[in-house]
């Protein structure tokens, strides 16, 4: 609990703000002072998601009103928003970023320690260390993840595909009465989507103690634990990204940085979500717009007992690059972070790096 001590004490982290930034030295100096090398790596990214979707949205509920006159103009705006907020969400063509300002995010990273022997495999821990931002859609996200639903964005782009859709009946023109009463609900949905997009915006955030600073210490944890006992057949570097909760941004620097030289044989990625509450869990699947399955090697040595349908973390980016990867979190309450529930998640996540060092 030290570390998330610290960390609050510097005050909001935002994404790409001075205390990400002092965040990260201090992360660098924990490091150095246990005697594991590590640096900052400084990214230039487009943070500023929420603003970005309360807009699509926002332009989706505008879109369905003007289909009322002019269906053509209005379809073609429907399919731009669609492709964007998808493309976002999936991280597969982010173009809509384009038009946020550019911000600079720092990832501390600290590559294996100097050992004998040469492992077979390079395990990559990693885990956000800014702050989670706060808003209404953030508060209900525990209950989400307990209901059987798509993820917002998902939810958002089907609203999007059905408005489309129901405009391009419009445009062959059919003028029925169904058509306008059944555009109704995405239209709502839209806005609201919209409404709460703009919530965490303005929300900011938190100056408090929060998931992503226990991810860290989890991380850390791990890293000495396994400095400690190493692993036979596992080289371990720890990576302590920034922007996470822009989508992972920091992270997806790090992996862009090295896709060209890496191969995916020789890696495996541990990406920490939120350590706050409850049990730890690991993920099926990562990510939307698809969701990409967690590699199945990783998922037999994890405990069967202990899994999410689905989980939010940087382990996302390592799968779209084709890295084996398996998220963890212990998300059962966000803005809360409890030494139990931590102590639990290094327990099962050091659990699942000794299983792999024997597969191996």
């Amino acid at each position: 609990m030290e570390i998330v001590a610290e960390l609050a004490d510097i005050g909001p982290r935002g994404a790409c703000g001075d205390g990400e930034r002092r965040a990260a030295v201090a992360l660098r100096d924990r490091l150095r002072r246990r005697g594991r090398p590590a640096r900052i790596e400084t990214a230039w990214v487009r943070p500023a998601w929420p603003w970005l979707y309360a807009g699509l949205c926002a332009l989706g509920a505008a879109a369905s009103l003007l289909a009322l006159a002019q269906p053509e103009a209005a379809l073609a705006i429907l399919v731009v928003m669609l492709v964007a907020l998808a493309g976002d969400a999936g991280g597969w063509a982010p173009f809509a970023r384009l038009l946020l300002p550019r911000r600079a995010t720092q990832c501390v990273v600290s590559e294996p320690p100097p050992r004998p022997g040469r492992p077979r495999i390079r395990l990559i821990v990693t885990a956000p260390y800014d702050a989670r931002l706060g808003g209404l859609a953030r508060r209900l996200a525990p209950l989400r993840a307990r209901l059987p639903l798509p993820s917002g964005p998902a939810l958002l782009c089907l609203a999007l595909a059905l408005l489309a859709a129901l405009t391009d009946v419009r445009v062959t023109g059919v003028e029925e009465r169904w058509v306008d009463l059944v555009a109704i609900a995405p239209t709502v949905a839209l806005l609201l989507g919209a409404g709460l997009y703009l919530d965490v915006a303005l929300a900011g955030p938190s100056a408090d103690a929060d998931a992503n600073a226990g991810a860290a210490a989890v991380a850390l944890a791990v890293a000495a634990e396994l400095d400690r006992i190493p692993p036979r057949n596992l080289a371990v570097e720890l990576v302590l990204a920034g922007a996470g909760e822009a989508g992972h941004l920091g992270f997806r620097d790090y992996v862009r940085r090295r896709r060209r030289a890496a191969r995916p044989r020789e890696l495996a990625v541990l990406a920490l979500g939120p350590a706050g509450a409850g049990p730890p869990r690991h993920h099926r699947a990562e990510g939307v717009l698809p969701p990409r399955r967690a590699h199945p090697g990783l998922i037999a040595v994890a405990d069967r007992g202990r899994r999410a349908r689905h989980g939010s973390t940087a382990a996302a980016e390592a799968l779209r690059a084709g890295w084996p990867a398996i998220g963890l979190s212990a998300a059962g309450a966000p803005d809360r972070v409890e030494r139990a529930s931590m102590a639990a998640m290094v327990a099962y996540a050091v659990r699942l790096v000794r299983a792999l060092d024997r597969q191996l």
